[in-house]
């Protein structure tokens, strides 16, 4: 959802990853590569949870009002929204952000996750005014079209009449550019948050992307250029993705385009700041909790596990759950019994993701996508303001998406220094600039990053987001990769029903 999303670029940083060197005069040489992958999220204690595995649980020795469980922006939204009690966030990665963190390598920020691009800040400008976080339109070439071995910026707008294709689908393609445009209009079109939309745009919901294009008349082409710029924000084709969600984000591609340098990741370390600021110890992390159960005496419990593989059980009155469904399925105990099948309806898609180092810049375009190759979507973030390097130094983040369980199970699977290779050979032919100027690539892989989001995903998430006992939930990862609009109206939400259970005012 470009209007709903900053970069998010996996980092380097501690992260050793996969690194070679490419000699300007020649192939790839000096290979350096790890056994496997380096982690960035670390799911080691929550898989044994999935597996069956019982932990002994300890009595609590520690008392909070609330404890808020993930350090996304979501989780930090919550925090800072519930100031004024005695709150605690637990993170089990070293450092909160979640998919927001980010890393800087020679002068260029780049986060650690999602997808960037930013659009109009409302409705959360005074959130973010105070926060002092600073949104800037992003100009020039936004997007570029590689297809049939050519570039093609703004494909469309303008550029429609560059796209090496036959007349009937370059026309297709301004067929297209007008429908998504109409789909922008702030009163008849589709918007955040789907319920202050029309009926006919409501009612797309109940439809599957793929159903909607049986409606229209577009051509093969342009079908698949929607379908690859979904893959690029949801990890998966479209067809099976609910057609409000797919027309929302390919709305976005004919709106003013506004930024945030360095990503989500400001946003993060913002609200972190903030939060410390007003309360020194309310935030811990290396914290994996592995279990929260409702007590008979209007309590919570909340045992985890830190950095030393000890176990601590936290007594709150309240919890907000700010962590992906698939982990609050495992760990929340008794909550899949009372609701049950709902949350075996939510499905993830993985990525790998590639950070690129270059010696020179090489695109003046902020977001490259390609037609037919394996490495189809990469982003320049050094082309943010404020975040360009003094060295003369580039970066590309190359993002490519394992949708489902098989991919996730591919990805795990998959040899690194093939991956590696594999990458530069296609930067070598989307990007011919790029030979010769290539110094490192670093391989990360994310898991559980992004919820498939089929039609009535809505209503799916709505029944997930209900209370349950004194536990409240900020599940953001209904829009894609990093939907920052999402992730804060999830927290927003989610402190306003703790406040209510806290008060003992929920119904």
């Amino acid at each position: 959802m470009q209007s709903m999303m900053t970069i998010g670029l996996l980092g380097m940083g501690s992260c050793a990853g996969i690194n070679f060197r490419v000699d300007p005069k020649s192939k790839v040489t000096e290979i350096k590569l790890p056994i496997e992958f380096d982690e960035i999220d670390h799911f080691q204690v929550p898989h044994k949870l999935r597996d069956g595995y019982v932990f002994s649980i300890p009595s609590p020795s520690l008392s909070k009002d609330v404890v808020i469980v993930g350090g996304g922006i979501s989780g930090l939204t919550a925090l800072k929204s519930l100031a004024g009690y005695d709150a605690l966030l637990v993170e089990k990665e070293k450092e909160v952000g979640g998919n927001s963190r980010r890393r800087e390598a020679n002068g260029i920020y780049y986060p650690l996750g999602a997808i960037v691009n930013q659009g109009p800040i409302a409705p959360f400008t005074d959130f973010f005014n105070e926060l002092n976080i600073p949104f800037e339109q992003l100009n020039g070439k936004h997007l570029v079209y590689h297809i049939n071995g050519h570039s093609v910026a703004d494909p469309l707008h303008e550029g429609w009449r560059e796209l090496p294709l036959i007349a009937k689908e370059q026309e297709s393609f301004q067929r297209l550019g007008d429908d998504l445009l109409a789909f922008a209009d702030p009163v008849n079109g589709i918007f955040f948050p789907r319920s202050d939309n029309k009926q006919n745009i409501k009612e797309l919901d109940r439809l599957t992307f793929k159903q909607y294009l049986a409606q229209q008349s577009y051509t093969p082409g342009v079908e698949k250029f929607m379908q690859l710029i979904l893959s690029s924000r949801l990890g998966e084709d479209g067809n099976d993705v609910s057609a409000w969600i797919a027309l929302y984000i390919l709305s976005t591609l004919r709106q003013p385009v506004f930024t945030l340098p360095g990503g989500h990741g400001v946003i993060s370390e913002k609200l972190s700041e903030y939060c410390l600021r007003q309360r020194p110890d309310s935030i811990r992390s290396n914290f994996t909790v592995i279990r929260i159960e409702n007590k008979v005496n209007n309590k919570v419990w909340i045992t985890g596990i830190d950095e030393y593989g000890a176990l601590q059980t936290i007594e709150a009155n309240c919890v907000v759950m700010a962590a992906p469904k698939v982990y609050a399925k495992y760990a929340i105990h008794g909550l899949t019994e009372d609701r049950p099948k709902l949350y075996d309806r939510f499905h993830y898609n993985a990525y790998l993701v590639a950070q690129i180092e270059l010696n020179r810049q090489v695109t003046d375009a902020f977001e490259t996508v390609s037609a037919s190759h394996f490495s189809r979507f990469i982003i320049a973030p050094d082309l943010l303001k404020n975040n360009h390097s003094s060295s003369g130094l580039s970066h590309l983040t190359i993002y490519i998406p394992y949708p489902g369980k098989s991919g996730r199970i591919s990805l795990y699977s998959e040899f690194t220094e093939k991956l590696a290779k594999t990458i530069i050979a296609d930067l070598h032919e989307i990007m011919p600039q790029t030979r010769g100027a290539i110094t490192s690539i670093y391989l990360h892989r994310w898991g559980h990053p992004m919820l498939s989001c089929p039609p009535g995903i809505d209503q799916l998430s709505v029944a997930a987001k209900e209370p349950f006992g004194r536990i409240a939930f900020a599940h953001s990862d209904s829009f894609g990769i990093s939907g920052l609009y999402s992730a804060v109206w999830s927290g927003m939400e989610a402190s306003i029903d703790a406040q209510l259970i806290l008060e003992d005012q929920y119904v």
